[in-house]
């Protein structure tokens, strides 16, 4: 999976974005949590 690419030099770069999406995901998902408790 590294092909050659040290850890060390990816995880900055893979780091931010995997925070982002996983911000993205909770937001996303408490909306539609409370959307979901309005209907009923």
């Amino acid at each position: 999976m590294t092909s050659g690419v040290p850890a060390g030099q990816r995880a900055p770069f893979a780091s931010l974005p995997g925070m982002a999406g996983v911000l993205a995901i909770l937001s996303l998902m408490g909306l539609w949590l409370r959307k979901s408790g309005d209907r009923e």
